[in-house]
């Protein structure tokens, strides 16, 4: 049939006595067909009664939707495979020290956790301190106790001897003072290595307590915020030191690339958390911060406790010089503090101005001594130090 045709037999009339399509209208058979196999076979009747320009748009669509519910059904199948291997194969290696009722909080929200956990590796630092029967009481049977003397601590090297324990394919770090939010922790921070590919870690977000300083309660909104992101080496101009920002408080791991990179750094003061991931990062690899991932987690330091805090950061980036060396973290500093007055100002509460102000700079002051703790005298630089034991094995140097 040749000419203008009606709208309602537009389609039909391509069609030739054998039943053979030719010329447009094939073309229009083979999207058709092309579509019924994308969604499972099924068509829209109205579709058969269009004409030509409106019908090969509705169809075109309907194809396209098609292959995007067809793929995202792939990618969902995919992720429910992975995150069923996964999910299997988890356990929490927590390091504690003289733990207190948070510790025994933590330990019973890991037992009730939805996605179950292998084991519960608790290296503890000073056997007398630790009450192991109520430990079990909270843990339940995952708990496996280690114990070491204090002289042996290392922030690095006792992570390290916590993963040696374990066989799983992930695990996920917290200390002992991190108490989850929910039920839920493990489930999150788990299937948000399935968030993209090369995810090496994943940490989550701490929040605040009522026992928060004012100053602690916005640090926390500030390096934790509400939205998940995931970041890689490439972030390094944009985002500065905060690229290799995770923590150790609640981050979970790769076991295949822990094994790789050789572990956490040993010995180490502090910030080995900071340390791998610079690593990982530069091995190609990217870090996932999973905001639904939360924890409690909360310090009330005075400020000479600050100093000291910051002091061992300052130590920790003065012996990695390949990784820090470049870097600048005052601006992020400094972006902190005028963010903190800003909102003191708006709530009124001008008043708790000086406490940050000293706070802030005994930060800032511990911090500038560490990263030159060279130039001071062995027995400052452990006066200085939260952490006088690794002074202690250096023989103060």
């Amino acid at each position: 049939m040749t000419g203008k045709t009606k709208r309602g037999k537009g389609r039909r009339n391509k069609r030739g006595r054998n039943g053979r399509m030719t010329g447009r209208g094939e073309e229009d058979g083979k999207r058709r067909r092309k579509r019924r196999e994308s969604i499972g076979g099924r068509e829209d009747g109205q579709g058969e009664g269009k004409g030509r320009r409106a019908g090969g748009r509705k169809a075109g669509r309907r194809e396209g939707h098609g292959r995007e519910r067809g793929s995202k059904a792939e990618r969902e199948g995919r992720k429910e495979e992975g995150k069923r291997e996964m999910n299997q194969t988890m356990d929490a290696i927590i390091p504690s020290y003289r733990p207190g009722e948070k510790f025994y909080q933590l330990l019973d929200m890991l037992k009730k956790q939805r996605l179950p956990l292998g084991k519960i590796i608790v290296v503890n630092t000073e056997r007398r301190f630790f009450d192991e029967e109520r430990a079990r009481g909270a843990a339940g049977e995952r708990l496996e106790l280690h114990h070491i003397e204090k002289r042996d601590f290392d922030h690095g090297g006792s992570r390290n001897l916590g993963v040696s324990f374990s066989d799983s394919e992930l695990f996920l770090m917290l200390t002992d003072d991190a108490v989850p939010r929910s039920t839920e922790l493990t489930e999150k921070i788990s299937s948000a290595f399935l968030r993209g590919e090369r995810i090496g870690a994943v940490y989550g977000r701490q929040l605040a307590t009522k026992e928060s300083s004012f100053d602690e309660s916005y640090a926390r909104r500030f390096n934790y915020p509400e939205q998940s992101f995931v970041k890689s080496i490439e972030d390094l101009p944009r985002l500065s030191i905060k690229t290799y920002f995770m923590s150790n408080v609640c981050c979970a791991y790769r076991r295949d690339l822990f094994d790789r990179l050789g572990g956490f750094p040993s010995p180490m003061i502090f910030n080995e958390d900071m340390v791998y991931a610079a690593r990982l990062l530069r091995l190609g690899y990217r870090i996932a911060y999973e905001a639904e991932a939360e924890v409690y987690h909360a310090h009330c330091y005075s400020g000479l406790q600050q100093l000291r805090r910051n002091f061992d950061l300052g130590v920790s980036q003065a012996e990695h010089p390949e990784i820090f060396s470049d870097l600048r973290p005052e601006g992020e500093g400094k972006r902190l503090i005028k963010g903190n007055l800003r909102e003191l100002l708006r709530e009124g509460r001008a008043w708790k101005i000086p406490a940050l102000i000293w706070k802030s700079g005994c930060k800032y002051l511990g911090y500038l001594l560490g990263k030159n703790y060279r130039r001071l005298p062995g027995r400052l630089r452990s006066a200085l130090s939260m952490n006088k034991g690794y002074w202690r094995r250096r023989g103060g140097k």
